[in-house]
């Protein structure tokens, strides 16, 4: 499987080719805190974002260099997965840190 960091050839058209995660269902789904997510996105340590909408708003999955699974936002106070009530909000807070990692937008998840 290629490195989703590393584009593959570019076709005739100019266009890259990128490989792009979904989030699985793991047993004990692993978490990382706001804090933690700032951290790498400054340092570059994340390859994909996944956000997707609930209904109380969006949440985000992050997938590291470091593991080969996402990991679920959750809240400092609440120990909940974070809620963003706008998708605006969320990426202006994603882009403050750094560059927006390569980012899926999914409908909502059940």
């Amino acid at each position: 499987m290629p490195h989703p960091d590393k584009p593959s050839k570019s076709t005739r058209d100019g266009l890259k080719r990128r490989t792009l995660y979904l989030p699985g269902q793991p047993r004990i789904e692993p978490t990382m805190f706001e804090a933690e997510l700032a951290d790498q996105i400054a340092n570059q340590a994340i390859r994909q974002l996944c956000i997707y909408e609930s209904k109380r708003g969006f949440c985000l999955k992050a997938l590291p260099v470091w593991k080969d699974e996402f990991m679920t936002l959750i809240g400092t106070a609440t120990k909940e997965p974070r809620q963003y009530k706008s998708l605006d909000r969320l990426l202006n807070t994603i882009k403050q840190h750094g560059p927006l990692p390569p980012t899926l937008l999914l409908g909502e998840q059940k």
